[in-house]
């Protein structure tokens, strides 16, 4: 009897921690685990540890996981395990609330920056009550960003000095479109559960007409990166942005067709501007976000390039 209660326990326990990776949806944002990697490069710092990454999947867990606790009144079984249920079990709801606290403890013992708690702030915002700002249009727009931008920053002692603002507008820019992009295809679900969001404010035709202002503002933004490549790599970002618009002008009706430019504009934007960029930054010096006459071996702490000849 002992053994059976035991062996009960632990499919019971196997079966909820399905559960809290379903709700967590890692397959939408494993793409953007590298973002602590491009920025360590751009600012002139070494990467020698993953913890910042570790920082970023709490963040972005809990960032989706807290959506799908208080969306779950409207989204579908197939994408929220807890669709449906006017209750919760308190654990759920607590282990939700507990994915955070590697991110909170690592900013806490200075292995990595404070940014992350700006992250899961927007985070809380964007979806928790009172507020829940996503039914809110432009400042639900304003927390997604907040979401996703301090990843960038995680690493400790990283910096933003002269020429950082040009590639961290460029990815702002990205991120929008994106936003936009998602808003369109959900915009008759969200008229259904009362959600406010661009597509209601500006009309179908407006929100299309603003990704074509998104992306190439992209492309414009690119002339303030100082390294070539990493001006290559956003350059093809930000092409791959205005025929992803087109597209969606062409593609008005199909909802799926909005879902695949979504996801194709993620994992492709992202993936040249963060995988690629990460190597092609570190081989030019000095980094965009080092001050014109500043040494980079010496100016930034705690972590230096290692000496190259």
């Amino acid at each position: 009897m002992f053994v059976k209660n035991r062996s009960t326990k632990t499919r019971n326990a196997v079966e909820e921690a399905l559960v809290m990776v379903r709700l967590a949806r890692p397959a939408d944002w494993w793409y953007f685990l590298p973002a602590p990697v491009l920025g360590a490069h751009l600012s002139g710092l070494s990467w020698s540890q993953p913890l910042p990454m570790l920082s970023a999947a709490c963040c972005l867990a809990f960032a989706y996981g807290i959506n799908g606790l208080y969306d779950r009144d409207h989204d579908s079984p197939r994408k929220n395990p807890f669709a449906g249920r006017a209750t919760l079990p308190r654990r759920s709801i607590g282990l939700v609330w507990l994915l955070p606290l590697p991110a909170i403890l690592l900013s806490a013992l200075g292995l990595t920056s404070l940014w992350p708690l700006v992250s899961l702030a927007g985070g809380a915002l964007y979806s928790a009550p009172p507020l829940r700002l996503k039914r809110v249009p432009l400042l639900g727009d304003l927390m997604n960003l907040a979401i996703f931008l301090p990843l960038l920053f995680s690493p400790a002692g990283m910096t933003l000095a002269s020429g950082g603002w040009a590639w961290l507008l460029w990815l702002a820019l990205q991120l929008e479109f994106s936003q936009v992009l998602h808003c369109i295809q959900d915009a008759d679900e969200d008229r259904r559960r009362g959600l406010g969001n661009l597509v209601g404010l500006l009309g179908p035709r407006r929100a299309r007409l603003l990704l074509l202002l998104l992306a190439p503002s992209s492309l414009l933004v690119t002339l303030g990166v100082a390294p070539l490549g990493v001006r290559l790599a956003m350059t093809a970002g930000s092409f791959i942005s205005i025929g992803l618009a087109l597209a969606s002008l062409k593609n008005r009706g199909s909802a799926r067709g909005h879902r695949l430019l979504h996801r194709y504009l993620s994992v492709a934007v992202l993936g040249l501007s963060f995988t690629p960029n990460s190597a092609v930054a570190a081989c030019f010096e000095p980094s965009p976000l080092i001050p014109r006459g500043a040494d980079p071996y010496t100016e930034l702490k705690p972590t230096h390039l290692s000496d190259r000849k």
